[in-house]
């Protein structure tokens, strides 16, 4: 090949992809906003590194130092699935346990998540308005604030919109099943909830099966494509998740099937029903100081264009992607767990965007102005609406946050590791990340247990330390635990205190 033919290879793949680089380029300052040395409270993060460390070190993944309480496994499992563990491994290995290189690593996640939603954009609409919907979702201070989590909520949003891609848009042979399989495993292996996507896999495949009138060798193709997909999926999850890390299913399964027995499912879906509405309506608030209808009319319109867009689609399109869709919604409507917030509709995103513009699409307004010019006024009216939020999100992002990085938490980490056995047993609020950051054992109470529950709970788990939380902290905030110590002051000492937490421990002589 001469030089003038890769100079016409170049500017073709150049053209073909122009678009693309454009949203690249749109999208590299989220390496720049809000990558922070420091993180909250909401201490699944911790879990998710202590289970890296432990790859890196050859230690059992169950080895957090959190300890399971077998008779209330409400706080967390003994261990999560090892994808988003060995995403942070590879970033421990090099830079230790350092919170800003792993905000790095999920902002690198978001940034490709970003990309592939622009690619998928691109199948059904314009150039132009797969620009702005990526602008859109990357800018919107939710999505800007929920980046410092080290959670496995971005990662899976990636992989399972990733494996709907290559489902919907490969090509038709066999091949491009060995790849949806494998992705699938992937997506398995970052959270469980992977399940929706072979189960809406399933549905569909026997949809065609139906339709095809259940001829033998076409039923056979079928049947034998999503054998495939389900097959190697479940290869992939077995060898990430067996073979090379060795994750215990057992109570993983106990700890999510535990979350049922308190409500009806009635209850479960009104109530799931008005607080993701919420949320999903949340994310179009524009937080303005002034001009408050516009924040009233943002929320009201895209609730309205999605259900427009979901039902519009459901009754004349019934694509695979309505039945994934629908199939996660009922998933999360009827698991009785309302305070995921966004990250339990995250995955979501990308669908719920595609069907705010097909609803769009149904509403016929006899206008004459260009369409192009009305895309570009109202993504730029959306995304101007996150100006002042974003403002304030860069000028904030240097602080440290409330959580274990703060002076004062950092204080009582280091008592607890010069002073407290490694043996100890230390009850506390966020039992994860003391468990990080001490490498001592811990457990935590449960928001409904009476004093005699703690007392019992302490007895089983031989915990003699109680740390609790002093200045009103809402993240901190442990009734159970202060109850306990109000009923049985007498039986405890306090053995340390700093201007944010008590350390209380029980007298050698004392039993609960």
């Amino acid at each position: 090949m001469n030089r003038m033919e890769v100079r016409e290879v170049k500017e073709s793949i150049f053209s073909r992809n122009m678009f693309l680089i454009l949203a690249a380029l749109l999208c590299l300052p989220l390496f720049f906003i809000n990558v922070r040395n420091s993180h909250d409270w909401g201490d699944d993060f911790a879990q998710y590194i202590m289970q890296a460390k432990n790859m890196v070190e050859h230690k059992p993944q169950t080895e957090t130092g959190y300890v399971y309480h077998e008779k209330m496994p409400v706080v967390a499992p003994p261990a999560y699935p090892a994808g988003f563990p060995a995403m942070l491994a590879a970033v421990y290995l090099v830079k230790g346990n350092s919170i800003h290189a792993f905000n790095y690593l999920v902002t690198l996640l978001l940034f490709m998540l970003c990309l592939l939603m622009f690619l998928f954009f691109q199948k059904h609409f314009s150039v132009l308005t797969s620009v702005f919907l990526v602008l859109i979702f990357a800018y919107n201070p939710w999505t800007l604030e929920f980046k410092t989590q080290i959670l496995s909520d971005i990662p899976f949003t990636l992989f399972f919109l990733l494996t709907t891609f290559i489902f919907l848009y490969g090509s038709k042979s066999n091949r491009n099943d060995v790849f949806t399989g494998i992705s699938c495993g992937l997506m398995l292996s970052v959270r469980g909830v992977a399940a929706v996507f072979l189960i809406a896999s399933f549905m569909y495949h026997a949809y065609l099966i139906i339709r095809c009138g259940f001829q033998k060798k076409e039923s056979l193709r079928i049947a034998g494509k999503f054998t495939i997909i389900a097959a190697l999926a479940i290869v992939v999850y077995v060898l990430l998740n067996f073979v090379l890390v060795n994750v215990p299913s057992g109570k993983f399964l106990e700890f999510y099937s535990r979350s049922y027995q308190k409500f009806s499912p009635g209850e479960i879906i009104i109530q799931n029903l008005n607080y993701y509405t919420d949320v999903f309506q949340a994310f179009f608030d524009p937080r303005l100081e002034k001009w408050f209808f516009i924040t009233f009319v943002s929320k009201a319109f895209s609730l309205v264009l999605v259900l427009i867009g979901m039902f519009h689609c459901l009754l004349k399109k019934r694509s695979f992607i309505d039945l994934l869709t629908w199939s996660y919604i009922v998933l999360f409507l009827v698991y009785p767990y309302s305070a995921g917030g966004f990250r339990f509709i995250l995955p979501l995103f990308p669908f719920l965007l595609y069907y705010m513009v097909m609803g769009m699409k149904q509403v016929h307004l006899n206008v004459s102005f260009n369409r192009k010019a009305l895309i570009v006024a109202g993504g730029l009216f959306v995304i101007l609406q996150y100006q002042h939020s974003v403002a304030e999100i860069i000028a904030g992002q240097h602080g440290v946050m409330q959580g274990p990085q703060e002076p004062a938490s950092q204080e009582a980490f280091e008592y607890i590791r010069n002073n407290i056995p490694e043996n100890a047993v230390i009850v506390f609020k966020k039992p994860k990340a003391l468990a990080l950051y001490t490498g001592r054992k811990t457990a935590s109470t449960v928001y409904y247990q009476s004093p005699d529950e703690v007392a019992e709970m302490l007895k089983d788990l031989h915990a003699r330390y109680l740390l609790v939380n002093h200045d009103q902290d809402p993240e901190l905030g442990d009734d159970p635990l202060n109850k306990f110590i109000e009923a049985h002051k007498d039986e405890l000492q306090l053995t340390w205190q700093n201007s944010k937490f008590f350390l209380y421990s029980r007298t050698t002589s004392t039993q609960f």
